[in-house]
């Protein structure tokens, strides 16, 4: 990702950027922070790569944090995000904070489907 960019990835590689970049953020930033940073670039691809694995209490989650950046989502480039984060009325903060207590409840297990998901794509390309 981080040599040839997004464009280049396959869809299974995107689905499993996604799926790690948001784990990441949001497990250690929680929202407001993972939409501060460069893992949220394609935070709106996010909520279909969640369900492509499974995840989808995980990808409603991700689909209402998106959703507090009305009405095209999240922005992509890093800089205007920031500045979005900023600018978003207290009420927006509010649930971007409900949603990151939700998320630490979330009994899906990211890795776990992953793994499925990844199993399955090996089997479908015959490997």
């Amino acid at each position: 990702l981080r040599r040839d960019g997004w464009a280049a990835l396959t869809a299974t590689d995107k689905t499993v950027a996604a799926v790690w970049l948001f784990t990441a953020g949001v497990g250690n930033s929680g929202f407001s922070g993972y939409f501060s940073s460069s893992r949220s670039d394609h935070a709106n691809c996010t909520p279909a790569a969640l369900r492509a694995i499974g995840a989808e209490a995980l990808a409603g989650l991700a689909e209402a944090a998106n959703g507090v950046f009305v009405p095209d989502g999240p922005p992509s480039d890093r800089a205007v995000r920031r500045a979005a984060v900023a600018a978003l009325p207290p009420a927006a903060h509010e649930t971007l904070a409900e949603l990151d207590r939700k998320y630490l409840a979330c009994d899906e297990d990211p890795d776990e489907l992953l793994e499925a998901f990844l199993q399955t794509e090996r089997k479908i390309a015959g490997e």
